[in-house]
């Protein structure tokens, strides 16, 4: 997979970890979102990308940014 189209997911990801931060700040306020716009750590869409397509990731970064990575999605979802 080429640089670009990795750069241009990851791009696509944000905006749905971006909306998923928003939904965690309601919630935090006590306003109640839906339940279908929640997402499990194994629903979110960046887990699913970085799990396949994202390990191409490997060709430009090392193995241990990989598991920071991952480590943090797995921190941000035990939190929220």
């Amino acid at each position: 997979m080429k640089k670009s189209i990795i750069l241009a997911n990851i791009a696509a990801l944000s905006e749905s970890i971006m909306a998923q931060q928003n939904n965690v700040r309601l919630l935090n306020r006590g306003i109640s979102i839906s339940r279908k716009d929640m997402r499990t750590r194994s629903s979110c869409s960046f887990y699913s990308w970085f799990n396949e397509e994202g390990r191409h990731l490997k060709k430009y970064l090392n193995g241990s940014t990989l598991e920071e990575v991952e480590a943090l999605h797995s921190h941000w979802f035990s939190l929220y």
